[in-house]
């Protein structure tokens, strides 16, 4: 029984303090840029956007790994936003994406694509 409670007391304990190490900084930065007269301070704003899903260590390889994850409806849909392929499979047909046109040779073992200028 004695254990038990430990136990709950413990993971109480460590639910708590993740929460409290995955909080925010809510304060405000007080320091202001001191200038002379003469000085112009030009404040710029900066947007970022930051897209991330949890994935657990043990997946590593299949999120890092295209090809692999791609069975994967959730990654592949990121993936998609990030990256361009060489050809897309379009309405019955394979439409070129980086590639500007592809060769294969008869025995079917070597395809050549030649890339868009822009890649």
């Amino acid at each position: 029984m004695k254990f038990k409670r430990l136990a709950t007391i413990l993971m109480a304990a460590a639910m708590m303090v993740s929460l409290v190490a995955c909080t925010g900084d809510n304060g405000e930065n007080s320091e202001t840029p001191v200038t002379s007269g003469n000085d112009v301070v030009e404040e710029t704003e900066t947007n970022h956007i930051t897209l991330a899903e949890s994935w657990g260590f043990e997946n590593f390889y299949t999120i890092m790994t295209p090809d692999v994850s791609a069975s994967n409806f959730g990654i592949t849909y990121y993936l998609s936003n990030f990256y361009d392929v060489l050809v897309e499979y379009q309405d019955g047909e394979y439409v070129g994406g980086l590639a500007e046109d592809w060769t294969i040779s008869e025995d079917g073992t070597v395809y050549t694509f030649n890339l868009r200028h822009d890649v």
